[in-house]
């Protein structure tokens, strides 16, 4: 599966707080947030772990939503750090 998301401004924030900022997605957060995916404590509310495979797929639904309903799921970045450290939003549920 291509590892390819959107091109957007590093700093493209769409809500900012003093700390953190919120933008899409970029290529760069790919490889944090598969880790975060298979790491047991990071994802103990959610009803597994995911493979790269499942993660590449939440990060192209995600995408998709967007693209679809113009809001969605937002990375979140310590901006002093440019650090991917997760995400946050709306999504309309599909189960």
């Amino acid at each position: 599966m291509a590892r390819y998301l959107y091109s957007f401004k590093m700093n493209s924030y769409i809500i900012l707080t003093e700390r953190l900022g919120l933008r899409r997605w970029l290529n760069s957060d790919i490889d944090s947030f598969i880790r975060m995916n298979k790491d047991n404590v990071v994802m103990k509310y959610f009803p597994k772990t995911f493979t790269d495979e499942e993660t590449f797929e939440m990060i192209r639904k995600i995408n998709s939503h967007f693209e679809i309903n113009h809001f969605g799921l937002f990375a979140v970045e310590i901006k002093s750090a440019r650090e991917f450290i997760g995400f946050t939003g709306f999504a309309i549920s599909t189960f």
